[in-house]
């Protein structure tokens, strides 16, 4: 005969097992709402990446795996990128560079390492684990001596966890080329811009203003394997490998992007070159746009300012010129494009200097 303790626990185990079965139910259902909403962007996508004139390949270079403090395994990752659309993901896991077992099994995977002292730097392509360092700019060299790429992962903080003012300050001390992130993903789901991507692409254009060569990324900051793909780097190369990829990465040839393609080229380069050219010298830049959603707007942005700005009426694919006469010892051009529906992607600069 059953005492009422234990008739007691025997309706509360009944419960429980209800209780968890709505609870795999309900999951399963978000599960398959978010893969629907990669898939649909996928495919906004790459009817897009049809009309480009280059081949573009989509990356993203800062994500966390349950090596460190990730919710999703490597494997996971990787099922979502497929969702997603994503050509090519670094795992880039905090103090560690143990993820590399399971990265390498796949040829679209990469791995680097995330350290943090007061600001956080991702070390790409870097053959072991990096040492402490005691500032930033020690911190950036740690990763050069590895023959590595140095990236300063929002510089200006992440969702709701905006950084103090004067920490983004540190960069203008910094030397050498590296990049920043001017947009960053951490804890949004779907879409990734808030007030400290605005101000990361601020303090880009103060440093580029500068005269520094500073690379401008897009990374999701990926903790749960459904954050891929609200934000990705369009980078633009002849294949899907990683020492391609890299390079291409490295050189700036890529535009940051929530969906919209944007290239930004002239005849001399594309973006992220470096173009010397006589003084009081006539320039042609092209830029073009593609969306299967319908673009609003295109921006141009000179030395930190917009120079020139044209709207429309919703076109799913535009190319346009603007010209200018550069007279003076150096100065960058970059662009921005905006979609009937409120995403946005941004070029690289094109810097120029006199000969």
């Amino acid at each position: 005969m059953s005492t009422g303790l234990g008739a007691n626990l025997a309706d509360l185990s009944d419960e429980l097992k209800l209780e968890l079965e709505r609870l795999i139910t309900r999951e399963s259902e978000i599960n398959d709402q978010m893969q629907k909403a990669k898939e649909d962007m996928k495919a906004r996508v790459e009817s897009s990446l049809q009309q480009c004139s280059h081949k573009i390949y989509r990356c993203d270079f800062h994500a966390h795996s349950t090596y460190s403090d990730g919710k999703s395994n490597v494997d996971e990752i990787h099922e979502w990128m497929v969702y997603s659309g994503i050509d090519f993901m670094v795992i880039t896991d905090h103090g560690t560079l143990s993820q590399r077992v399971d990265c390498m099994k796949y040829p679209d995977m990469w791995y680097g390492e995330e350290s943090t002292n007061g600001h956080h730097i991702v070390a790409l392509d870097i053959p072991r684990e990096l040492d402490p360092a005691d500032d930033l700019q020690g911190a950036v060299n740690k990763v050069r001596e590895l023959g590595g790429f140095p990236i300063v992962a929002h510089p200006c903080g992440w969702y709701k966890h905006p950084y103090p003012p004067g920490l983004a300050d540190e960069l203008d001390g910094l030397d050498g080329k590296y990049a920043i992130e001017i947009g960053n993903g951490a804890e949004n789901i779907f879409d990734y811009f808030d007030e400290t991507d605005q101000k990361a692409v601020m303090l880009w254009d103060r440093l580029l203003s500068q005269g520094k060569e500073v690379v401008g990324l897009g990374n999701t900051d990926e903790h749960h394997c459904y954050q891929i793909g609200i934000l990705w780097n369009g980078v633009i190369c002849s294949a899907p490998a990683k020492e391609e990829i890299m390079e291409a990465m490295r050189e700036g040839h890529l535009f940051v992007s929530n969906g919209p393609v944007i290239i930004l080229k002239t005849e001399q380069g594309i973006m992220g070159d470096t173009i010397y050219v006589e003084q009081e010298k006539s320039l042609t830049f092209e830029v073009e746009c593609h969306d299967a959603h319908g673009i609003y707007q295109i921006k141009v942005i000179k030395d930190a300012g917009v120079f020139k700005k044209f709207t429309f009426q919703g076109e799913e694919s535009i190319t346009l010129q603007f010209e200018d006469l550069f007279s003076k010892n150096y100065g960058y051009y970059r662009a921005e494009c905006y979609t009937l529906d409120g995403r946005r992607a941004y070029s690289n600069p094109i810097r120029v200097m006199k000969e």
